[in-house]
Parts: structure tokens; sequence; C-alpha cells
């Protein structure tokens, strides 16, 4: 029986690609037997008309060669294990394997793919996230009290450590409001003691920790009025019990009211102006009057006694605060 030995140099390449029973180990050889069924080798091929050899390819791996006068029969072209289809394998398996090292696009593992993806989404997502939103400013003319001690006023909208609570010293005051804001569906007003923007501002509240109404001038005529003698002064209009300056104004009833600057808040009307004593106050419009109401006076002529040592005696009229009680003084005796 002819045997065909190939080195053994190439054995890491072939051994899985022939089929099992052809192949034998013997002395580090490799020893190709021929099919039962079929023979690789015709007979009228002779011994050293082929002879087998080994170089060196691209890859370093040994493979065989033949000589250059050999002619290759038929049927060894036809079998499925040739030397050249097992070097194409081993070629394309060392390619393979160099592109999946350099982490080739082609061959990236679909899963791996995705979650590159996924990773990048992820990150794309956070990023929006963290992009800070800016309050809508806008005009406003309001006036305002915080209702609540515990009402936050901010320096810097929607930021608590910027933030101070209201406390005694901001309740019950009334504030300027000349520009409101909007962030997340929450409208906040900007307060300041004057009428302005810029000058005076404390901060930002909350709107539902105020009662504010809307604020509009009306005109800025001269107007002469008279004090009923109801009612409070105020440093501002509608103003609290902080603003408060004169909380009874009886006293000033009948006295000359000299307004120049007329204002509506909410639906009452307010007059600034300058009482006989020179103070500047606020006073809502139904405390005063365009009619002084003087006492009618006409003669009699009559003789009478004080009955009741409480009584007050009067220097003007309807005003207590120029009244004197009668006492022991002015009763049991009697008056023309």
């Amino acid at each position: 029986m002819k045997k065909v030995v190939i080195s053994f140099t190439i054995l890491s390449t072939l051994v899985w690609s022939f089929p099992a029973e052809l192949l034998a180990v013997e002395n580090e050889n490799v020893i190709v037997e021929p099919s039962t069924e079929k023979e690789l080798i015709p007979n009228n091929v002779q011994e050293g008309e082929i002879s087998s050899g080994t170089k060196k390819n691209d890859n370093g791996i040994d493979s065989i060669t033949s000589n250059k006068n050999s002619e290759v029969p038929s049927q060894i072209k036809q079998e499925d294990i040739t030397v050249e289809s097992t070097q194409n394998k081993t070629n394309k398996y060392i390619e393979q394997t160099k592109d999946q090292v350099e982490g080739r696009d082609e061959l990236t593992d679909p899963n791996e793919a995705n979650s590159k993806n996924v990773s990048k989404s992820n990150l794309e997502i956070q990023t929006f996230n963290l992009t800070k939103v800016t309050p809508k400013e806008s005009a406003t003319s309001k006036l305002g009290r915080i209702q609540r001690q515990d009402a936050k006023i901010y320096k810097t909208i929607g930021e608590d450590s910027s933030s101070i609570t209201a406390g005694t010293k901001y309740t019950n005051k009334v504030f300027y409001i000349k520009k409101q804001a909007e962030l997340n569906g929450q409208v906040y007003y900007l307060i300041s003691t004057v009428a302005s923007a810029t000058n005076g501002v404390i901060g930002w509240v909350k709107s539902s920790d105020m009662w504010a109404q809307n604020h509009v001038a009306v005109d800025h005529k001269e107007k002469t009025f008279y004090l009923k003698g109801t009612g409070w002064a105020y440093t501002d209009p509608w103003g609290a019990t902080q603003d408060v300056i004169y909380n009874n104004l009886t006293p000033f009833k009948n006295q000359v009211f000299k307004v120049n600057l007329t204002e509506k808040v909410g639906d009452a009307i307010w007059y600034r102006g300058y009482l006989e004593n020179g103070k500047k106050v606020w006073i809502q419009a139904y405390n005063v009057t365009t009619n002084v109401q003087l006492p009618k006076e006409s003669a009699t002529s009559k003789l009478g006694r004080i009955q009741r040592q409480d009584a007050k005696i009067y220097k003007t009229i309807g005003e207590d605060s120029s009244s004197i009680t009668a006492g022991t003084k002015y009763t049991n005796k009697v008056f023309y």
C-alpha cells in the first residue's frame, strides 16, 4: 500500500480538518491513509513523482509545496481535504481572530453594541435632566401682604438655601410688587418697600403665601377734603398694622386734608396728602368728605344744671379730645 508522508510541522493546522479515520500519528509524522472506497493517489502515480515539502506562509504557518513539474491528478483536486482548502481555512480563522482582538465594527457583539447604545442614551437623558430651568419673569403692579410668619422669602427662586422666613418682621405689613415670575407652575412675587423692582427689594415670595391686590395710579391732581374722624392713617396705601401712623382720626374730625395723589388698590380708592399738622399720610376714601360738618347754631335764653359728674363738656363740639368731665366742680350748680 502506498503512503504519502506529510511533515509534522503542519499538524496543528490539519488535524481539525481531516476525518479521524484518515489520520495516524507515528514518530512525530502524520501518515495519511488512503480511503478504503477510493484511492487518493492513482496507481499510475509513482513514488517520487510528488515530493512533499514545507514552507512558511505569511502567517508563519508551514504549508505543503509540490515540485514545479509535478502534475496533481484530478482525483486529488476533487477531494474535500486538500492543502489549499486547509490553508485558506487557517488563514480565514487567523484573520477573524485578529478582527475580534482589534474590535472591528463588523464583528462587534450585537448585545455589546446595544449595551453601548443604552449607555449613550442614559448619558443623554442625564445631561438633559441636569439642565437648569430659568423662571419666566414679567412686570406687574400689585400691593401684597405676607399671610404667615413661616412663609419663605427667597433671594433666588427655588433655592431653599437662599431663603429666610418672614417672621414678625415681614408680616402685617404691605409691600409693593412690580415683578412676578413663574417656575414649574408656581408664581412668585418680588416684594419691595417702595414702588420699584430694583430699589428696596426684599426677595421673592410664593403667591400662595400672600394676599395681593392690583395697584394702579389714578391721578396726581390736588384735591381738598375734610376728615370725618373715622378710620386710620398709614404710611402706604392699604397699610397693615406695621404701617399705621394714626389708629384714631377722631381728634382730626373736620380738619382739612390736602391731597396730591390718588391710587386704587383692588376696588378701594386711597388718598395721599397732608394733615393740618404737616404729617403725610394715606387715608382710604370713605374716611373723608368734601363737605365740612359744622354745628348749626341759633340764639336762645335758658338756665341749666349739669345732672351727672361724668357728663362731658366739649371745647369743640364732637371732638372727644377737647372734652372734660363735669365732676364735682360743675355739678349742683346753675349755668346761663
